[in-house]
This record gives C-alpha cells, sequence and structure tokens, in this order.
C-alpha cells in the first residue's frame, strides 16, 4: 500500500527516498513497516504485516506503527492478497 493511483505522481514520488531509521521493534503480526530494496532506498510503499516476519528486521524492515484496533479487517486483507497472487501465478511472500 501506500502508491499513489496516478503515474505521475507515482513517479515523482518514486525518486523521493527516505533515510533508514534503526529497527527497534520486530516485524510482528500488525506492525506497519516502510518497504525497503536496499539501504536509504524507501519510498512511499508501507506493508502490515499478516504474521510474524523477524526475517525482515536483519533486513532493514523497521516498524513504526501497529494496529491497535481492526486486525480482523487486516486479516480479511491477506485472504484476497492470496488469492489475487495464487490467481495470477505470483510468487508469494510471507
Amino acid at each position: 500500500m501506500g502508491c499513489a493511483g496516478d503515474p505521475a505522481v507515482a513517479v515523482k514520488w518514486s525518486n523521493m527516498k527516505l533515510i533508514d531509521e534503526p529497527v527497534k521493534e520486530s516485524n510482528k503480526k500488525g506492525y506497519v513497516s516502510f518497504a525497503t530494496s536496499g539501504e536509504n532506498s524507501r519510498t512511499t510503499q508501507m506493508l502490515i504485516n499478516f504474521a510474524d516476519n523477524a526475517n525482515l528486521d536483519g533486513m532493514g524492515f523497521s516498524p513504526f506503527a501497529c494496529v491497535v484496533k481492526g486486525m480482523e479487517v487486516v486479516d480479511r486483507f491477506e485472504f484476497f492478497v492470496l488469492f489475487h497472487c495464487l490467481s495470477r501465478n505470483l510468487p508469494l511472500s510471507r
């Protein structure tokens, strides 16, 4: 999530990188982190962890928020993401 619907806006934001922050919390279920593709490469894309993902901690995914209410709604998103990937033979990451 966090991608602009307008391609011109998305391109503009994709070139604006955020400086990494240290990982102080683990990527537990319900924690929100910026997506990253390497050192200081964060943009506007974020993710909500559907499960505990401690493997992301060492890769620089630094949680900055946590779902405190409505996790059952987030759990429903997981089903749709899974269905989308499986129906299009896309790789899954958990």
